[in-house]
């Protein structure tokens, strides 16, 4: 009687050829898995943003102030926002509604504060507001424009 098995060198060769398609796609699936975080960072980046010029331009006030002007979301360190309400012209003692920390290892890069006039939803600054997020991980970016007309846009970073 013959007994049939698979010799050792089989064995060898098939545990390499599926060593080698797990590792193909665990490498992808951490790609595919980076680039969701930045895309859901940014996505709520812009929720934020268009609530705040929402509010701004219904006068829609949550906290008692005296003399309503706008909303504005203030970027701290590389990884942490927040949103206030301003309740004098100047904005000078915002009153914090909300703060926001992206996931690691999602970052900003040189971004500027943004205040939501009231009424208009238009921004308070001479130029466009653009707002990149990075994944170091996957070195991917995607950039959130602001026009001074309170458009918002969202595109890739060169």
């Amino acid at each position: 009687m013959k007994l049939k098995a698979f010799t050792l060198i089989e064995i060898i060769i098939i545990v390499a050829i599926v060593s080698l398609f797990f590792g193909a796609s665990m490498a992808y699936y951490v790609r595919f898995t980076e680039q969701k975080k930045l895309e859901s960072a940014v996505g709520k980046l812009d929720d934020v943003l268009h609530l705040m010029q929402n509010k701004a331009i219904a006068g829609d006030i949550s906290v008692t102030c005296t003399d309503f002007s706008g909303y504005r979301i203030l970027f701290s360190g590389n990884d942490q926002y927040a949103a206030y309400i301003c309740c004098n012209d100047s904005c000078s003692t915002p009153t914090l509604i909300q703060s926001y920390t992206l996931e690691s290892p999602l970052i900003f890069s040189d971004s500027s504060p943004i205040y939501f006039k009231k009424l208009t939803g238009n921004i308070g600054s001479s130029g466009d507001v653009t707002i990149d997020i990075t994944n170091s991980t996957i070195s991917k970016c995607s950039r959130i424009r602001i026009k001074t007309s309170g458009l918002m846009g969202l595109e890739s970073c060169p």
